[in-house]
């Protein structure tokens, strides 16, 4: 889900998984990877948190395939391929065991790599994330939504394919959100990466009881409500929403 437009900021492009991606980086320290929402881009992370947290971190960021800086590909999107593209990311910078932090569809990719890849993960936070397709409401699926303008706005200022490309983005992340992530309850209980699970008290797009189930799912999560606040919550709390963050990523 897009948030607000950001500022652009320095980055390179680099290749990996049979692609070119725009790559982000921010501070020196013990990495931290940040995984952009679904129909958005990591400058607009990076505004929220990302600077906030690389004064002690070595943050780092990139555009899904078909998002921000990186052109599509024509394929249908699946979260199994993000996870996929992610980890190729992780080998082709040389990073081995990184902390993560993924927001609503980045949160999702973070879930599938603790299952998948629970070696490349030290600590993950997942904000707005749902484990299930049916925890989202119908609604959203509006191809006249008022919040598509902003977000069409971005991705034709932004993307190679331009903005004409736009259309096919939405067609292809509806039919995702549709459909997926599927994952059970049993599955969530396999992960054994220490984890926080956070979300704003006024979220409408993850129903605050599907948060719940998601923090009880995974052995030993923790769990962070912010008040209110909504899906956006790291646009909307973002001094708030680092320290909870920085507080969980610090400890032993």
């Amino acid at each position: 889900m897009a948030a607000e437009a950001a500022p652009a900021r320095p980055g390179r492009y680099v290749e990996f998984a049979g692609h070119r991606h725009w790559v982000v980086e921010a501070g020196t320290g013990r990495p931290l990877l940040l995984l952009h929402g679904g129909l958005d881009d990591s400058d607009a992370f990076f505004s929220a948190i990302g600077d906030r947290l690389a004064a002690r971190r070595r943050v780092l960021g990139f555009d899904r395939t078909g998002h921000g800086r990186t052109a599509d590909l024509d394929r249908p999107f699946h979260y199994a391929d993000m996870a996929d593209e992610t980890a190729a990311m992780l080998a082709a910078l040389d990073l081995d065991r990184i902390d993560l932090c993924g927001w609503s569809d980045g949160g999702i990719i973070g879930l599938l790599l603790a299952l998948g890849h629970p070696e490349l993960i030290g600590r993950m936070v997942l904000i707005g994330a749902n484990f299930h397709w049916d925890a989202l409401d119908p609604g959203l699926f509006d191809p006249q939504a008022p919040w598509l303008g902003p977000a069409s706005e971005t991705y034709g200022a932004q993307s190679p394919d331009g903005p004409a490309h736009f259309p096919a983005i939405i067609r292809k992340t509806f039919a995702l959100w549709q459909t997926e992530p599927a994952i059970g309850t049993e599955e969530l209980g396999g992960i054994t990466t220490p984890t926080l699970v956070l979300n704003g008290d006024r979220d409408t797009l993850i129903p605050l009881l599907h948060t719940v189930r998601l923090f009880e799912a995974i052995p030993h999560a923790e769990l962070a409500i912010v008040p209110g606040a909504s899906h956006f919550v790291p646009s909307e709390k973002p001094e708030l929403t680092v320290e909870l963050i920085e507080a969980f990523l610090d400890r032993a």
